[in-house]
């Protein structure tokens, strides 16, 4: 009797070392937990210093109370969905699910894991909550970004294909105009060239006609030599 005393002293002493310890870990620990009991309303045991950060709660607040009571779950069906998934499996992973603060900021996607544990012959659900509302939020913002791609690369196709438009058009025109400069210049040279024989030309036909019409006016006169 004496031997069998001593070996439940020992598993005690070694369960609540066992205890200790995992209470040292969970509280520790930087990921949110809570451990909730698996009785009918689900009423919280225990959570950590990392669950209170992350939720804007205290812990005054939360211990003793279920889901419904504390207003941590913005939709009721999703928690019942999880603890339903626990019942069946024993465990959950990767549940999704929008979660309420109680510090009034904005409310919060979780990606939810855990699972059945049994401590002193009761059975425990243990969850891990981290926050994933930035990461959808990015991941929304890059599908969204996916969908428009194709339709920014035709506006862009479309605008630098008008750009190449416009560039074809000033060449032509930058063309016609440095012809017409060239041919502008190659005419004031000819005419310059032409100005002196044609001048000396008009000049010799005035002087010309000058004599002429002074030669017809002595004739009516009559030629006396």
């Amino acid at each position: 009797l004496l031997a069998q005393l001593e070996e439940r002293k020992a598993i005690e002493a070694a369960l609540q070392l066992s205890q200790a310890q995992f209470e040292s870990i969970f509280n520790a620990s930087p990921v949110a937990m809570s451990v909730s009991h698996l009785g009918e309303d689900q009423r919280i045991a225990d959570v950590n210093g990392a669950w209170l950060a992350l939720f804007g709660r205290t812990r005054d607040s939360v211990m003793g109370t279920s889901g419904l009571e504390n207003n941590t779950w913005c939709d009721l069906n999703d928690r019942k969905l999880l603890f339903e998934t626990v019942q069946r499996e024993g465990r959950i992973r990767r549940f999704t699910a929008w979660m309420q603060r109680g510090d009034g900021q904005d409310d919060m996607l979780c990606d939810i894991s855990g699972r059945v544990l049994t401590f002193g012959g009761a059975p425990l659900l243990i969850l891990s909550y981290d926050d994933i509302t930035q990461k959808q939020r990015n991941e929304a913002e890059i599908v969204k970004l996916n969908a428009t791609l194709e339709q920014r690369v035709r506006d862009r196709t479309q605008e630098l294909t008008h750009a190449l438009t416009q560039l074809t058009v000033a060449k032509d025109e930058l063309v016609r105009s440095e012809k017409l400069s060239a041919l502008g210049s190659l005419v004031a040279g000819i005419a310059h060239e032409l100005n002196t024989p044609i001048g000396n030309s008009l000049t010799v036909a005035s002087t010309l006609q000058d004599h002429t019409r002074r030669f017809t006016t002595e004739a009516e006169k009559g030629i006396t030599r």
